[in-house]
């Protein structure tokens, strides 16, 4: 009879290659994934121009307007980000300026001193005055180019002031990913009115201008105006909250998708991750800890050199390569060399050293490397300005000596600093052991049949006559009997065991009926059945080899397969070894 059933936890012995059985199993994703973007209305804007000459771009769909009138929702193509929010829409206003108010109005009828919090707000004055394309002249939009680096364009062909009729041409430009605008002054003369040219933000309380086009008398013939946003803020990132899974049924791992919050002031934040898993990886049973970071993103912002320049730089740049970008963008490119200063290491416009003074006041450099300093300002003479090592920085020489306090000044942007991180981790719970171990009946006679069942939600149940190593007897589903016919007093031991992708179950020589039951999730085994040798003969004749055949099978989730392993054959006395063949 049976008296006692025994838990056991083991790993499965894979060392003899009898009989192989390979599993394919599917793994499915746990959670969904969404990144989310948040803005604020802090964004400021650099003016460059007027600068000669326009590139044209021209064709799309026509715009009717009346006198004195707005038009109804015009989609941009993509997401357009102003004064640090996303508009998908835009509005055209017949005098010459696009709002992303759908209550902006017409805007009748001269350009308004900005910035003013009356309507209209949250504008694109190309050149805003009385016009009147009823009068003549066309206005058309055009999405042009591939993501994502798309153009948005709406054209103002010959369109007529009122009442003169002297007819305006000019262009706006949005660009996808960098969020600039571009003004291209075709021909825009003056008819002796007020004319505006420049932007304002949602409320009226901000707006940025070209020097001399505020509500004035102008006009303008083949320039460009161009307004770049500039984000000096750090964007703001936030993990979720710890995450704790199971392992996918079948598999020793589980895949796990994530997603951070991540708000900034202006242009796009791009998410890395700095140490751990991406989103959607096969995390392994444990903790696996996760940092993310936020940068603004260098084809998406545009930041301040600190010596009154912009330059950009992208994700995964190195401190060095920031430097040079930042370098190159105020003394050109190519005009840039690498020095060193102690432990410092920078980039400096060629020809003039830092270290003996070569640079006139007013000079600027960008160090990238500060290891071995905490107080950078100091060590130069200039402000303190305690910098984390790593992290590029601008300067500015101040004063002829370099012996004199507030010779060096650090710039007012640290050109690295544009960026956060956060932390989480991710624990796949080890697999279960099993629970619920039961034999029915519990006392039987010998010869009789009795029905074994333990539970390991999603695993596969490995049964065993030792409490540790050994050979499986047999496998079950989880929850499923799996039948023994004891001859004596037997202790059977249930272990839980998961078989993931590719994994191998070997069946060795029993003497009785072994049976394996497929796992969820796999639908495909492959078999390599090997033959045992023929037993010897006593003259010293060695016995046969036995066959080898493989191949694959289809089978279902559930299905019980019946194995039956031989064993070698016995040695032959007095006979020859053909006589004793193996199984």
């Amino acid at each position: 009879m049976v008296k006692s059933f025994t838990l056991k936890i083991l790993k499965p012995t894979l060392n003899k290659n009898l009989l192989q059985i390979l599993f394919f199993t599917t793994i499915f994703t746990l959670l969904s994934s969404k990144i989310v973007a948040q803005f604020n209305t802090t964004c400021q804007y650099i003016v460059t121009g007027p600068a000669s000459g326009t590139t044209l771009e021209t064709g799309g769909t026509s715009v009717v307007l009346a006198d004195d009138q707005l038009s109804g929702a015009i989609p941009i193509g993509f997401n357009f980000q102003f004064y640090g929010n996303t508009y998908s829409n835009i509005y055209i206003s017949s005098n010459g300026y696009l709002s992303f108010d759908p209550l902006a109005g017409s805007g009748c009828c001269s350009g308004q001193l900005l910035p003013s919090t009356g309507l209209p707000n949250n504008l694109i004055a190309g050149f805003w005055e009385d016009l009147n394309p009823s009068a003549g002249g066309t206005i058309t939009y055009l999405t042009n180019g591939t993501a994502p680096n798309r153009r948005f364009i709406v054209y103002f062909n010959a369109v007529q002031h009122y009442p003169s009729g002297t007819p305006v041409s000019f262009e706006i430009k949005l660009f996808e990913n960098s969020n600039v605008i571009s003004i291209l002054n075709i021909s825009c003369p003056s008819d002796g009115g007020i004319n505006t040219q420049g932007i304002e933000n949602i409320d009226g309380t901000i707006a940025h201008v070209p020097s001399g086009r505020n509500a004035a008398n102008f006009s303008s013939t083949n320039e460009t105006v161009t307004f770049t946003p500039i984000d000096n803020t750090a964007p703001v990132i936030t993990c979720p909250s710890n995450i704790t899974v199971n392992p996918t049924a079948g598999s020793c791992t589980a895949v796990v998708s994530y997603a951070p919050t991540v708000t900034d002031n202006c242009s796009v934040a791009r998410t890395s991750v700095v140490a751990g898993l991406a989103s959607g990886s096969s995390f392994p049973i444990g903790t696996t800890n996760i940092t993310l970071r936020a940068r603004d993103d260098g084809s998406a912002g545009v930041f301040s050199n600190g010596a009154g320049g912009t330059f950009t730089f992208n994700e995964g740049d190195n401190a060095q390569t920031i430097a040079l970008k930042a370098c190159e963008s105020f003394y050109g490119t190519g005009n840039c060399s690498i020095g060193s200063c102690g432990l410092f290491t920078y980039y400096y416009r060629t020809g003039q050293l830092s270290c003996n003074c070569a640079k006139t006041p007013g000079q600027f450099e960008w160090v990238y490397s500060n290891t071995g300093y905490t107080d950078v300002g100091q060590d130069y003479g200039g402000t303190s300005a305690a910098l984390p090592a790593t992290v590029p920085f601008c300067r500015v020489k101040g004063e002829a000596s370099c012996s004199v306090p507030n010779t060096w000044l650090l710039a007012d942007n640290n050109i690295g600093g544009n960026q956060s991180t956060c932390s989480f981790s991710v624990t796949v719970n080890p697999l279960s052991a099993p629970t619920s171990v039961t034999a029915s009946p519990s006392t039987t006679c010998a010869g009789s049949t009795v029905q074994l069942n333990a539970t390991s939600a999603g695993n596969t149940i490995s049964w065993y006559t030792v409490p540790s190593g050994g050979t499986s007897i047999g496998t079950s589903a989880s929850g499923a009997n799996f039948a023994v016919t004891p001859s004596a007093t037997t202790t059977y031991y249930a272990e839980t065991q998961t078989l993931g992708p590719s994994s191998t179950l070997t069946y060795n020589y029993t003497g009785s009926l072994q049976t394996f039951t497929v796992p969820s999730g796999v639908t495909s085994i492959s078999i390599d059945a090997r033959g045992a040798q023929g037993g010897g003969s006593s003259g010293g004749t060695a016995g046969g080899l036995g066959a080898r055949m493989t191949g694959t099978y289809t089978v279902t989730p559930g299905q019980v397969l019946n194995i039956v392993v031989g064993r070698k054959g016995q040695l032959q006395i007095g006979g020859n070894a053909q006589n004793s063949s193996g199984g």
